[in-house]
């Protein structure tokens, strides 16, 4: 049921806001997840004793493992992650899920540990192989990863953001005044915060849970609340000030600067300007941190004055 909604809302969505349905298919949001039949080379990983590989067959990816003796294969049903970053298997055997062990990672064109996995025991093949995904774990992964929890619809579609819209969905398809939706350029910063956290941690999530290292560089409503220029209720310092959750991310610095100027200008009272640059502000401001094993470079959202060497906080 929650398929067939999700499905006739793409198409309903698209019959009004064309422009955004079509520029939003191409955003990482949108590729968040897909079945387990992607193109990815073969590839294979040695960890220890352990032989772990990803290949192709029958247009199915497969995942297996090995220790020299025993040998443990499963089709990858699904992947998550947009492959930007990477894509990260889930198998099943028997009536049990796992995570692998290893994920494909873009920036080396190959297998790596995946995030959480580095420090895990690999003991025997089995643990080796990959890590048992509990149900409410399971759901919370498709809850961020996919639209619609029965039959999960690869990707965040527009009923995954927008609160209302299969009511609004369903007043259309009867020819009736369409009930309207909670406007979300309305919202205050905090609400987006809120909103946007929900799969990208909001400041309680991580401030209560962790991670408190530079792991939690990965969570963006947290780390932007711990910005000092920070203000609950400004929205021009909203994650939807400065990206458009309908269009790709911009990789563009200097896309930025009238976003931070927004509020960092002459005629702010209050407000300092920068002494050292009036452009690329983020280059400085929002320093990029790569987490090790993670092969790729994270926009720190703590704005801030930010010195070489120093510790992250």
């Amino acid at each position: 049921m929650l398929l067939l909604m999700a499905m006739a809302l793409a198409i309903s969505c698209e019959q009004c806001h064309a422009k955004e349905t079509e520029s939003f298919a191409k955003t990482p949001m949108a590729h968040a997840l897909r079945k387990g039949s992607g193109e990815i080379p073969e590839a294979n990983f040695k960890d220890g004793l352990y032989s772990i590989a990803i290949r192709k067959e029958s247009g199915q990816n497969v995942y297996s493992a090995t220790d020299g003796e025993r040998h443990i294969e499963a089709p990858v049903l699904w992947e998550f992650g947009n492959g930007q970053m990477g894509r990260t298997f889930l198998y099943r055997l028997g009536s049990d899920y796992y995570e692998s062990t290893v994920s494909w990672y873009s920036a080396i064109h190959g297998l790596d540990l995946t995030p959480g996995h580095r420090d895990r025991p690999r003991r025997t093949l089995d643990e080796a192989a990959g890590r048992k995904v509990d149900p409410a774990e399971l759901r919370r992964c498709f809850g961020c990863h996919s639209t619609g929890m029965e039959s999960p619809q690869p990707g965040v579609q527009c009923l995954h953001c927008h609160a209302g819209a299969a009511e609004h969905e369903s007043t259309l398809l009867n020819r009736k005044t369409a009930t309207p939706m909670p406007k979300l350029s309305r919202s205050s910063s905090e609400e987006i915060s809120q909103l946007c956290g929900k799969c990208h941690r909001t400041w309680e999530d991580i401030a209560a849970n962790g991670p408190h290292s530079v792991l939690n560089v990965r969570f963006q409503p947290y780390r932007l609340a711990e910005s000092k220029c920070y203000d609950a209720v400004d929205r021009r310092i909203a994650c939807t000030a400065c990206h458009d959750p309908h269009n790709e991310t911009r990789r563009d610095g200097a896309f930025y600067d009238s976003k931070c100027q927004a509020c960092h200008n002459q005629a702010e009272r209050g407000v300092r300007t920068c002494s050292v640059a009036k452009a690329n502000c983020v280059s400085c401001h929002m320093p990029k941190i790569e987490i090790p094993g993670l092969h790729f470079e994270f926009s720190d959202h703590k704005i801030r004055i930010a010195r070489a060497g120093e510790p992250y906080r």
